[in-house]
C-alpha cells in the first residue's frame, strides 16, 4: 500500500511539472496565431525547450505530442528550422493521432502535413477524411481540407472536387473562412473556381455584397 501511495504521488507531481512546462508554450503558440508569426527566435527556442519538457516528463499525453508538433512547424515556416524536420513534425501528429483518434485538429494537422511531404496520397486522403469525419463544423477543419482540396485540384476524383465545394459551402458561412479562402485560392490561382460558384449560386446571393466578393471576385 505504501508503494503504491508513493508511485502515485511521485506520478502526480511530474504530470503536474509536465503541465507547468506545457501551459508556458501554449501561451507562446496561442501568441503566434494572433500574430500571425514569431516574433523571436528566443521566444521560439523558450517555447519548444519547455514543450519538449512537458513531453519528456509525460510521454504518455497525446496533447503534449500535438503541440510538440506545432511549435516545431511554426519554427519551419520561421526559418528557425530546417525543412527535413517535417518527417519529426508528422511523426509526432501521428503519435498524437494515435491516441487521440476523435480530435479533429491532429487529424487536419497530419494531413496538411503529409500533403506538403507527400501530396494527395492516399495516406492524406485518409488523414482529410478522418479531420472531416471527427470535426465536420470546425473551422480550422473547413479551412485546412480547402486548401489541401485546392492545392491538389488536377489530381482530385469527381467526388473529391464535390467534396471541396461542400466545404466552401461551410465556409461562405464565416466571414473570416470566406476571406480566408479566396486569399489562398488566389495565391495558387484557383480563385475562379470559388468566384464562380459566389456568382451564379442563387443561395450565395448575400455574398455578392461583401467585401470579401469585391475584392476578390470583381
Amino acid at each position: 500500500m505504501l508503494f503504491v501511495c508513493l508511485y502515485a504521488g511521485y506520478t502526480a507531481f511530474y504530470k503536474g511539472y509536465a503541465n507547468a512546462w506545457y501551459y508556458q508554450a501554449e501561451f507562446a503558440i496561442n501568441a503566434w496565431a494572433k500574430q500571425g508569426k514569431v516574433t523571436s527566435r528566443s521566444e521560439y527556442d523558450s517555447a519548444l525547450a519547455a514543450i519538449n519538457k512537458a513531453h519528456v516528463l509525460d510521454l504518455s499525453y497525446p496533447h503534449y505530442a500535438h503541440i510538440n508538433g506545432r511549435i516545431l512547424h511554426w519554427g519551419i515556416i520561421s526559418g528557425f528550422e530546417n525543412e527535413a524536420k517535417y518527417t519529426a513534425v508528422r511523426s509526432l501528429y501521428l503519435a498524437a493521432a494515435a491516441r487521440r483518434p476523435m480530435w479533429p485538429d491532429v487529424w487536419i494537422d497530419l494531413a496538411t502535413t503529409n500533403n506538403y511531404l507527400d501530396s494527395y496520397n492516399i495516406d492524406t486522403q485518409q488523414y482529410l477524411a478522418n479531420a472531416i469525419e471527427t470535426g465536420p463544423y470546425i473551422k480550422e477543419v473547413i479551412s485546412g481540407s480547402m486548401q489541401i482540396l485546392l492545392s491538389n485540384w488536377v489530381l482530385l476524383s469527381g467526388k473529391d472536387k464535390q467534396l471541396m465545394f461542400d466545404q466552401f459551402a461551410k465556409s461562405v458561412k464565416h466571414p473570416d473562412l470566406l476571406k480566408a479562402n479566396l486569399v489562398f485560392a488566389t495565391s495558387i490561382g484557383k480563385q475562379k473556381l470559388l468566384c464562380l460558384q459566389l456568382k451564379y449560386k442563387p443561395e450565395y446571393q448575400t455574398v455578392k455584397s461583401t467585401w470579401s466578393y469585391n475584392k476578390y471576385c470583381k
